[in-house]
């Protein structure tokens, strides 16, 4: 029986397939855009272990249930940068989970490639992870190459239930805190299930919104 996340994941990507046509020809980036957004809202949800609470409500009445509650808990971090620092509950009370991501440039991007998250771990450490829309074996370790300036650095990612997040190892941190607070963009490619996605971000704005995720951190 499929679980909560999974039901999830699999309403996303039907939303992701309908508006596919958008993504690769950004005939309205604007839509584009914010749809990527939702989708990495939605995601992130299903990361945290949340799920609804039981309801005779109908499946989309229920994903716009999850637009709510998510929508009211996402804020901008930098204007400029266009990153949002997100709150959202944790498994089992465990408290919320606190992040800050950032969609992917539409333009440059795969339309599988939804964007680049960053979010608290204990002891004051970050977790750096990409948000993909079709999810990968959860045993899978897909290869994942991170470019920013002139710099290149690969890793083996882990893949995170429900599949659709790739997180990268601990060593990655250190970029997050180092080389990409002064550079432009973000350039990722992730091959891994015989799929490569290749995925564009922006860094602008990185130094402040880190700073706001610091302090956000239960």
């Amino acid at each position: 029986m499929a679980t909560n996340a999974q039901k999830t994941v699999a309403l996303i990507i039907n939303m992701a397939e309908k508006h596919r046509t958008t993504a690769i020809f950004g005939t309205d980036i604007v839509n584009a855009m914010t749809f990527r957004l939702l989708l990495l809202l939605l995601l992130l949800t299903s990361f945290c272990g949340f799920s609804p609470p039981p309801s005779a409500t109908p499946p989309q009445a229920t994903l716009s249930g999850h637009h709510k509650l998510i929508m009211t808990q996402a804020a901008p971090v930098s204007p400029a940068g266009g990153w949002r620092l997100v709150r959202t509950p944790g498994p089992q009370n465990s408290g919320d989970v606190v992040s800050i991501m950032h969609t992917a440039d539409t333009i440059t991007s795969d339309p599988e490639f939804a964007g680049l998250l960053i979010r608290c771990r204990s002891n004051a450490r970050l977790q750096i992870g990409f948000i993909t829309i079709t999810p990968f074996h959860p045993r899978s370790h897909p290869k994942v190459a991170v470019t920013a300036g002139s710099a290149t650095t690969r890793f083996q990612g882990d893949v995170l239930p429900p599949g659709s997040l790739i997180a990268l190892p601990n060593e990655a941190e250190a970029l997050a805190r180092g080389p990409w607070l002064s550079a432009a963009q973000l350039t990722v490619d992730i091959d891994g299930d015989n799929v490569k996605i290749h995925g564009v971000t922006s860094l602008e704005g990185l130094p402040a919104a880190i700073s706001q995720l610091q302090a956000s951190c239960p």
